[in-house]
């Protein structure tokens, strides 16, 4: 609430497009190797896959920082808004994707070695040390350099909290590595890179191209609105969902090595248990979205409510399917991801073509994208369950 009063929807929404750039960049920065962590062999092998990761930050890092100014200079889907902020924002988004890479690597560690406490803990830690540079800088009138600044401190907090599980656990282990044993690993996880970062592309490029298509095809203050309610309904994914997930994917892998008897069950409570949690907060959006807005965010926000309410739905589902659908990093079905995300990629651009033909509203878009989203997850839940 305070955000929305320190921050113009306009703000927000340029914003957005550079968050949306480097969250899309930061799937490249390490090729998805330190999702294999989890379920790696031996701790050998774990720190070997972290080491790869790690030694593949700085050049993607720069690579993802030109393609980023190929956008902006190009004025490609939306991002020519940033011409003239064009170096602030690349080196901006070049530091981003690369701490995040970092965190990543440390979170996927900690999920290994089971300190799901500690996941949640610098979860929260990261979240008030970016909630509050933001608000800090609002009062100062910085615009949306204020919340731009923020992000970025807060991913530094993450990578600070990180650091000495990464020092101490990974990098300390042992130094002795030679070029052929990094060469067996990431052959043996070929997949990762092969399978999940394409995958992983797709899936985030899902979600997040929906911002610069909608300022491309309506306006940066209809895509800050847009932006801000994927923001509060990203909220209980990124702290329940993903800690959910965290002693999920920890546990299944357990299972598969130990028990596989006990998979089909385990993974079918998950989904009841999270239906039943998402459930309620997906009603009472879907009935109430703009009053809700109208009454916490304030008056210029109540249009925002309008979309959470269209989007409720899509946010149920995937507050259901996100985290149960650690199973394929775990199984090595990235097939099945991959194809699903490619279906939720064709969904979005396909909603805002559509919708643009027939000279829709950005409501009416919304609208026929969530039951795109709803349909997609709901396949891709059958394929997993199988």
């Amino acid at each position: 609430p305070i955000i929305t009063r320190l921050y113009a929807p306009q703000d927000i929404g340029y914003f957005s497009l550079v968050l949306s750039y480097m969250d899309f960049a930061s799937v490249i920065v390490t090729l998805k190797f330190e999702t294999a962590i989890v379920s790696a062999r031996n701790n050998r092998e774990a720190s070997l896959l972290a080491l790869l990761a790690l030694m593949l930050i700085l050049p993607m890092g720069f690579v993802s920082a030109g393609i980023f100014w190929m956008l902006i200079s190009g004025s490609m889907l939306g991002f020519g808004l940033l011409a003239s902020n064009e170096f602030t924002c690349v080196s901006a988004a070049c530091l981003g994707t690369m701490l995040i890479g970092i965190y990543m690597i440390g979170h996927f560690w900690m999920i290994r070695t089971e300190r799901f406490g500690t996941v949640f803990q610098v979860t929260l830690y990261r979240q008030a040390v970016r909630s509050g540079v933001k608000i800090l800088l609002g009062l100062l009138s910085l615009g949306w350099f204020g919340l731009l600044i923020g992000e970025l401190s807060g991913r530094v907090a993450g990578v600070a909290k990180m650091f000495r599980y990464l020092v101490g656990d990974i990098l300390l282990e042992d130094l002795r590595v030679s070029s052929a044993e990094l060469f067996s690993v990431a052959k043996h996880y070929r997949k990762f890179p092969l399978l999940t970062c394409p995958s992983s592309l797709a899936d985030i490029g899902a979600t997040l191209i929906a911002i610069p298509l909608m300022v491309h095809y309506y306006d940066p203050k209809t895509a800050g609105l847009f932006s801000w309610v994927q923001w509060i309904f990203a909220m209980p994914v990124a702290l329940l969902g993903t800690s959910l997930g965290d002693a999920f994917h920890s546990r299944f892998s357990k299972f598969c090595s130990d028990d596989r008897s006990q998979i089909v069950g385990f993974f079918h409570r998950n989904v009841v248990f999270l239906s039943a949690v998402g459930l309620l907060p997906t009603l009472l959006l879907y009935f109430s979205g703009p009053a809700l807005f109208g009454l916490v965010f304030g008056e210029a926000w109540r249009e925002a409510g309008v979309f959470a309410s269209l989007m409720a739905p899509w946010f149920w589902m995937r507050l259901i399917v996100s985290p149960v659908s650690r199973v394929v990093f775990v199984l090595q079905g990235q097939e099945k991801k991959l194809f699903y995300d490619g279906l939720s990629l064709i969904v979005v651009v396909g909603s805002f073509i559509y919708a643009d033909i027939r000279g829709w509203t950005a409501e009416q878009a919304v609208f026929l994208l969530t039951w795109g989203k709803v349909a997609a997850y709901a396949l891709y839940l059958m394929l997993i369950a199988r």
